[in-house]
Parts: C-alpha cells; structure tokens; sequence
C-alpha cells in the first residue's frame, strides 16, 4: 500500500508537470467550452459540451425505444431500493456472525489494494471502475434526453487513483417532470450498471467459444507465467499445458488446483503404490534415510505401508520413481495391491506359488508430497515437497494457442477475462449500493420522489421530508458500519 501511494504520488506530479505544459502551448483550445480542464495535484476533471448534441440526436431518435427501456429500468430501480436495505442488513449480519471473516457469503467487501485485491489486478479494477461510471451516467444522460430534458455536460474525473464520471442536467426543468418521468431518470445509471453487470457475466460464460478460433480450451491448464525465485522456476516453460497431476487429470485451472487441493488430504498424504517384490532392490535395513544421500532430489526412500506386513526400507531413483508414479495406481495397504494386481498375477503363471504385491509409500517429511507432473509435450515432472510450494510458483489459463505466434499473447486471455470479472462485480455492486436511499446517492432522490407519488395525498410535504431524513441517515449508518467492520476483519 505504501509503495502504491508513493507510485502514485510521483504519477500525479509528472501528470501535473505535463498538463501545465500542454497547457500553456494549447491554451486557446484548453480555454473553449468544449475543452473544458481542470487540474490540481490529486484531483483532475474534464468536462466537454461535445456529447450534447450526439444525445440530443438519440434521444430524439429513439425516444419511443428509450422510453421503454427506462420503463424497465424504473421498476428495477424501486426494487433494488428495497433490495439495498436488506443487502446490507444481510452482510452485516453475516460478518458479525460467520464461522470466518473471509466467508464466501459475504456479498460486499470495501477494495484494499493488496490485501483483499492484488496489486497485479489494480488495473482491471480502476478500469472496470472508470467503464462502469462512465456507462452509468450515460444512463442517466439518455434517460434525461429521452424525457426532452438538456444535458449541459459530460465529464470525468480522477481522485488520486479513484476514476469517475458525471453528467450535468438542468434541475429547473427536472423538477418539472411528473414523479414517474423523474424516476426513470434517477434510475438509469443503476438500471445501466445492473446491464454491464449482465453482458459482462455473458461474455464471460462465451469467452471459451468467442475465442475458440484462436485458443482451444478443455485440455488442460497452461502456464502463463512462472513466479521468479520459485521452486519451478527452472522446471518448466511458459506455454507448456499441464494435463495432469497423478492420475488426476488436469482440464483447466480450477481442475488444476482441484487435483493439487486433493494431494494435501490426509488420505492423500498416506498414499503408497503397489509394486512386486522382485521390483525392490538390495532391501535396505529399517531405517528411514535408506537413500545414500537422504536431501538429494534424485532418489526417493519408500518403505511398506504396513509396517508388520513390510517393515523394510528401499531407495528408489528419479526414473524408477517417475515409473512407479505414471504404471500404478495409489494404494494404502496390502490388499490393496492384491485386489489390484489379481489379474495381472494369474498371467504370471508361477508354477509353485504366485507372486504378490506389496503397498510401498515414499518417505517423506511432514507435509510434503511426491507427485508427478504431465505434460502434453516434454515428458513428465517429479515433484517433492509442499503442495502450497507448487500453487504459489506458477499463473495458469484454461486457453491454449492454436497458432505458434499467439505464444507472446498467453496471458491475454486471463486479462480478458479478469476484466470482465471485475466489470460484473463492481457494476452490480455499483448498481444495489448507489440506489440505497440515501441523501447523497441515487436511491436518496428516488425514495423522496416516489415518496411523494405514495403518500403526497395522505401526509404533509414536511412528514414526508423527516420520514426520508431517518431513512437516509439509517442506510448511510448502516452502509457506515458494514464498511467499518469489513475493512476491521480485512486489515
């Protein structure tokens, strides 16, 4: 966090620096309506008059289209009034009651960069943020021509890091319009969100087809990038599709992490493979370190699993450890391997006695592994140690190229996708929280018109404006307190 605001500090003076500059050469063409600048450190706006007659022209042209979009967005602004309220009774609720802080149920979660948000990801979040206002006030600005109301302006703006947008209408005619007309105005830029959010979740469910001309997927998980200083640094490649872990077959990232979660189950970690007697070598005596050298990587100590039916030790090598791995399935005690190898023993047609099997499971320290790797091209990989060791060295995607030059692009497909993740999350986020009645807030004006449109025949305009008063000032301490406790468990 201190080094982002130091970047951004520094950001922000070379961005003052170069506007003052540009500034003072193009000032007559910064000084126009059109081209409407305004700078200082920390803070930067620009308001344009450029888009007024654009919209005037949509919502001249489409204004029977128009008037019955917002009509749909109207009813889902009164909805999500309500639904706000209850969200953030539920959240509340559910941080203060969970079993855990980081509970999947909790639905809102203030952002803190590095923390609940990767530093590597502030991009996609500050640009699904910008897109997101920008098409929310687009929203109202359609809404608002579409009832013949004037747009003065469109702009933008950046606080520090935090992107934003506006839009200006004239309130003295605003007032004008009936409750209903109000309120599709006042609902738009939610009702705008809730359809970002949507198309956003859409294309992130047709990503795989959309890109299938260039990426295939469903084949197994490729590695996008290696983590320097990782125990796999100098193990693998970037391109390389991992199609199984074991003999659990890999697809994608989420089978990928599936198969390596399953290794760290206590089942998992007792797991020997079945091999016959003759397959040992000079049995070692019973010790553990029956390896020459017991901190090497090339060999591997096994001893049987069960201690009374094969106490003894062998030190196995790198390639008869990676055959061991990809010919037998695991085992956990001798009948295991009789159950497993039955058939395989009525071939061996022994003539006084068959041979049988034993469940031999590689020694290892608390916590670690021994598993195997596959690639589709490149052979297999040994791998010993923690499991978390493999989950933090690499970053995956489930989109593999078809085409040899598309190699330099591998991690497109995850920014792709990362973007649109945070565009539906933040625009739906954008759209319950911004229409929670208060003052401040969409949801404020809409609860003290369609208050009005209620109850204008049965109470007094000052009954009316008190009642509206302690419903904002409940749902701003409401939103308060769940943004308070959040950033409390988080930090």
């Amino acid at each position: 966090v201190v080094a982002l605001i130091s970047y951004g500090a520094f950001g922000w003076l070379l961005l003052l620096t170069l506007v003052k500059i540009t500034q003072f050469l193009f000032r007559d063409r910064f000084q126009s309506s059109q081209f409407n600048l305004s700078f200082s450190l920390g803070y930067l706006r620009w308001e344009t008059t450029i888009l007024n007659r654009p919209l005037f022209f949509l919502g001249s042209y489409f204004g029977r289209l128009f008037g019955w979009w917002f009509s749909l967005g109207l009813l889902f602004g009164v909805f999500s009034m309500a639904f706000s309220v209850i969200l953030l009774l539920y959240n509340l609720f559910t941080i203060l009651f969970s079993s855990s802080s980081t509970s999947e149920d909790v639905i809102l979660r203030p952002v803190v960069p590095g923390v609940n948000v990767p530093t590597s990801h502030l991009g996609f979040y500050f640009f699904a943020l910008f897109v997101s206002g920008v098409f929310h006030e687009l929203g109202h600005a359609l809404a608002a021509v579409s009832e013949k109301q004037q747009v003065t302006g469109f702009g933008i703006f950046l606080v520090f890091l935090y992107p934003g947008a506006y839009v200006r209408i004239r309130e003295d005619t605003l007032t004008l319009l009936s409750s209903r007309r109000q309120l599709k105005i006042y609902t738009a830029g939610a009702w705008h969100n809730c359809v970002l959010a949507v198309a956003s979740l859409v294309l992130l469910l047709l990503l795989p087809l959309l890109l299938s001309p260039f990426y295939s997927s469903g084949q197994g998980a490729v590695v996008v990038s290696i983590r320097e200083g990782s125990v796999l640094q100098f193990h693998l490649v970037e391109g390389q599709l991992i199609t199984a872990i074991d003999h659990c077959p890999v697809y994608g990232h989420k089978s990928f992490y599936g198969c390596l979660s399953s290794l760290s189950s206590p089942l998992q970690t007792t797991k020997g493979y079945c091999i016959y007697p003759s397959s040992v070598g000079n049995v070692s005596a019973p010790i553990p370190d029956c390896c020459r050298d017991p901190s090497s990587f090339r060999e591997v100590c096994f001893r049987g699993a069960a201690p009374n039916d094969f106490p003894l030790y062998d030190c196995f090598d790198g390639p008869e450890v990676k055959e061991l791995l990809g010919s037998r399935e695991g085992c956990y005690s001798n009948k295991d391997c009789g159950l497993d190898f039955e058939e395989e023993k009525r071939e061996e047609e022994k003539e006084e006695e068959e041979e049988v099997t034993f469940c031999l499971r590689p020694v290892l320290p608390e916590g670690e592994i021994l598993t195997r790797l596959s690639f589709r091209e490149r052979g297999d990989l040994l791998y010993l140690g923690h499991p978390s060791a493999i989950w933090d060295s690499v970053i995956l995607s489930d989109h593999s190229p078809r085409w040899g030059w598309l190699k330099g692009f591998l991690t497109l497909p995850n920014s792709i996708q990362s973007a649109l993740m945070y565009m539906a999350s933040i625009s739906a986020a954008l759209a319950i929280v911004n229409m929670a009645p208060i003052s401040w807030l969409d949801g404020g004006w809409c609860a003290i018109t369609l208050a009005h449109e209620v109850c204008g025949h049965l109470l007094s305009v000052g009954t009316i404006m008190t009642i509206c008063k302690w419903l904002s000032w409940f749902s701003t301490g409401l939103l308060v307190i769940n943004i308070s406790v959040s950033l409390f468990f988080i930090v």
